[in-house]
């Protein structure tokens, strides 16, 4: 059993598409879990009348603890894990029929390449769509200039978030890593370097998603000419984040390390 986990806040727009595409996959060894992190739209309705019509699929978590954020929101959802893996979503995408799957075999492939109770993770590519999931580009990995072989060193992976949330698949044994999340740092990203610490990551070069660029997107993807300008315009969210994340993590790093990947990836990227 998969526990797919769903923050949701005013998504009204394209949640229903959302929530079929997840229903209509061929995998059907799952149940959503929704968490609504404060709307003032019409979105809990929405997720009640998909737990309504699919009472077996679609669960909405009503714990009356308001907006907590995207990545509180998030661990809240992660803290009611009961199946053996678990996977992230956002509101406003579109599921591939065979993401779950393809990300499924992936992870369990890792699985066995390593010691029983290894915190393991999957994660993949994305196709970019408009709002109305026209094409824009077949690999967000490429597009992006993003370099999926990070994973293999904690410096390298601390440098460069490389994997959306919405990518990712992992086992229950990253839980026992990961909590508490830090509230200024992106849940996915967070998760990512514990699972590389203290497991093992993979990447299934196959796009799995496709992910909407709408205008209202909390994260997008990156717009060819303007990833230079928007880090230097970001550089003291960008000091004040990674201050934080230091300070959270239970390892130390070597700073040295860590600023020559971060240099190192800003420049080849640009």
């Amino acid at each position: 059993m998969i526990d797919i986990l769903l923050s949701t806040y005013n998504g009204e727009a394209y949640l229903s598409e959302q929530l079929t595409s997840i229903l209509n996959n061929t995998c059907q060894d799952f149940r959503i879990l929704v968490r609504d992190d404060g709307s003032s739209d019409r979105t809990v309705n929405i997720v009640r009348d998909f737990a309504s019509a699919y009472p077996e699929k679609v669960f909405l978590i009503e714990d009356g603890r308001g907006n907590l954020g995207p990545t509180k929101s998030f661990e809240a959802l992660a803290r009611c894990v009961t199946s053996d893996y678990f996977m992230f979503s956002d509101q406003d995408d579109f599921w591939c029929d065979r993401k779950i799957e393809h990300s499924l075999n992936c992870l369990q492939a890792l699985e066995r390449a390593h010691e029983p109770g290894t915190p393991c993770l999957a994660f993949t590519d994305l196709y970019v769509v408009d709002k109305e999931l026209h094409l824009l580009n077949d690999s967000f990995i490429r597009s992006n200039r993003l370099d999926a072989g990070v994973i293999g060193d904690i410096h390298k992976t601390l440098a460069l978030s490389v994997a959306p949330g919405c990518t990712m698949i992992m086992n229950r044994f990253v839980l026992e890593r990961v909590f508490p999340f830090p509230a200024e740092v992106t849940h996915d990203f967070w998760v990512m370097i514990l699972t590389v610490r203290y497991g093992a990551a993979a990447f299934l070069d196959e796009p799995t998603i496709k992910y909407r660029q709408h205008g209202h997107n909390v994260l997008g993807a990156r717009m060819r000419g303007s990833y230079l300008l928007s880090k230097l315009s970001r550089i003291s969210s960008w000091f004040r984040v990674y201050g934080v994340l230091f300070r959270a993590l239970p390892f130390r790093v070597n700073y040295l390390k860590f600023i020559f990947w971060k240099c190192y990836y800003i420049v080849v990227r640009i």
